[in-house]
């Protein structure tokens, strides 16, 4: 199989296209009927009987052939582009680590001290024996922790605070 085309090759190709005659390029019969020439072919001498149709046929249809595989050839490497940036980027995302969310975003916002005292009653929750209890006691802490942290930021909202 032949090596791709380059851009160059292909800019080549087409400017050999555009500088023949334009329209078709019919076979010419002489005053016998036989094969006198075609398009800007006035004269035919075959090397072979056997192959000057073949040949002609070939000629005679390059005009019109060459352009249309020229924009194949376009359109295919347009196409191949698309789908080599679909790829790069499904490989993109499959390869990303997902940006890290922070389950408890809201424990970031506390200040210092409350800081210590939520990591201190967390771990203290987290130390129990029965797995299950001790789920629900980190759970717990957390739930109250947070409504904490939210009411806080609610207050410090301007137009946060509600009259009770």
């Amino acid at each position: 199989m032949p090596e791709p085309l380059t851009k160059q090759q292909l800019r080549e190709i087409q400017d050999r296209v555009t500088a023949t005659r334009k329209g078709d390029w019919d076979m010419h019969l002489d005053n016998d009927g036989q094969p006198a020439g075609f398009g800007p072919f006035s004269y035919v001498e075959p090397w072979l009987e056997d192959e000057l149709l073949p040949a002609i046929d070939f000629c005679t249809h390059a005009r019109a052939d060459v352009p249309a595989l020229i924009g194949e050839v376009a359109r295919l490497q347009r196409e191949l582009l698309i789908e080599r940036g679909l790829r790069e980027r499904a490989e993109r995302r499959r390869t990303a680590r997902p940006a890290p969310t922070a389950t408890l975003h809201w424990a970031a916002q506390l200040d210092a001290d409350d800081l210590e005292a939520f990591l201190s009653e967390l771990a203290t929750a987290a130390s129990g024996d029965d797995d299950l209890t001790t789920l629900q006691t980190v759970e717990k802490t957390i739930t109250e922790w947070r409504r904490n942290a939210d009411e806080q930021q609610r207050l410090a909202t301007p137009g946060g605070s509600r009259a009770r």
